[in-house]
């Protein structure tokens, strides 16, 4: 009786402990393609990351370059400005905001 009793509990125990490896199986399968896809998106976020610190390196540099003192002196030529040939200062006695 006590034999039977030995063979249950032991037989008891295997499938407890099959299905603790089974769940912990199971679990590990999950964690790794929960972490295969996170490392993908990762990857892809940091492409995407060295792409708009190019893009910025580059709106940086036209920004220079817009802002640039020939550009500048080009554009308003191009747009029919000239260099003043004389320049007029306006001085009177008294102040322009006490003038009226």
């Amino acid at each position: 009786m006590k034999l039977k009793i030995k063979k249950k509990r032991l037989f008891g125990l295997i499938r407890v402990f099959g299905l603790v490896v089974l769940f912990l199986a199971l679990v590990q399968i999950f964690a790794c393609y929960h972490l295969t896809t996170a490392g993908k998106h990762l990857s892809e976020l940091e492409i995407e990351a060295t792409d708009l610190k190019a893009g910025n390196k580059l709106l940086k540099e036209e920004i220079s370059k817009q802002g640039s003192l020939s550009l500048v002196i080009e554009k308003a030529e191009g747009l029919g400005f000239v260099s003043a040939e004389e320049v007029l200062y306006l001085t009177s006695g008294v102040p322009v905001a006490l003038g009226y």
